[in-house]
């Protein structure tokens, strides 16, 4: 079995790596790609400095974005906003759709992970991503709703759509093991909010499901990390036994909140 010292560590080197944001790749190449395609990565021999604000409080980041050519890089410096996605390169069903008490998500607990590399689409001249490619197809369907609930979450954080920070940390295809529902991107100038499942509820837990967490022995279905899943329900009574989880309770097993900070 895994520690969770040894799991902090590979969090903390999996943080070093995932510092670029978007996962490195190229905003200007999605708008020249077939839907169906891939991202397309950039190049540290063309990257560029960009600098975003917090409206609010006027604290500002910046980050190093990276492009395929020196053609991209430049039409990029030419209208910055018009390539970057929209709330920042996070996940455009967890801005919309994903609320408390279940989910995390807030200006200092920033998650949900957006798919760079093939959770991308455009709308109206827009760039989206989210979290898995099949996601799309529900979101489309009633487009002019989720974007009227995104923007407006979004804005009510960072103070409008060209504002607030890009995701750095969140990126689907690094997420399992490193998740943003455990550990929020962080972002300086805005402490990171108290993760919304106690440490003493969490050490019951690990008693019995430690193995299953984030994905260590599970699988990315469309319903989550089932065998997490699975594991939580089946020591539901176990855990809920001691005083330490009993805030978490629902019903005979753990509510929304604590199954998706654990599992997801």
């Amino acid at each position: 079995m895994c520690t969770r010292a040894l799991l902090a560590s590979l969090a903390v080197a999996a943080a070093t790596r995932q510092t670029l944001p978007l996962a490195g790749y190229d905003v200007v190449a999605y708008f020249s790609l077939d839907p169906a395609s891939e991202g397309v990565l950039g190049s540290a021999d063309f990257a560029l400095n960009y600098t975003r604000e917090d409206k609010p409080t006027g604290q500002t980041w910046t980050y190093e974005l990276r492009f395929a050519n020196a053609s991209n890089r430049a039409t990029f410096a030419e209208a910055p906003e018009k390539y970057l996605p929209a709330y920042g390169g996070f996940c455009t069903w967890g801005m919309s759709k994903e609320w408390g008490p279940a989910w995390p998500w807030a200006r200092d607990y920033l998650g949900a992970p957006g798919g760079a590399r093939d959770g991308w689409f455009i709308v109206d001249g827009v760039l989206y991503l989210t979290f898995f490619r099949f996601m799309t197809p529900d979101l489309l369907a009633n487009f002019s709703d989720v974007k009227s609930v995104a923007d407006k979450r979004w804005a009510g954080w960072f103070g409008g759509a060209t504002y607030g920070p890009l995701n750095y940390g969140c990126d689907a295809d690094t997420w399992w093991g490193d998740t943003c529902t455990w550990t929020p991107q962080h972002n300086e100038g805005i402490a990171n909010a108290a993760r919304p499942l106690s440490d003493a509820c969490i050490a019951v837990i690990d008693t019995h499901c430690f193995d299953h967490q984030q994905g260590e022995n599970g699988s990315t279905t469309i319903d989550g990390m089932k065998p997490c899943r699975e594991c939580l329900e089946t020591h539901g009574l176990a855990i809920l036994e001691h005083a330490e989880c009993k805030e978490y309770r629902e019903t005979a097993s753990l509510n929304e909140t604590a199954v998706n900070i654990y599992c997801m």
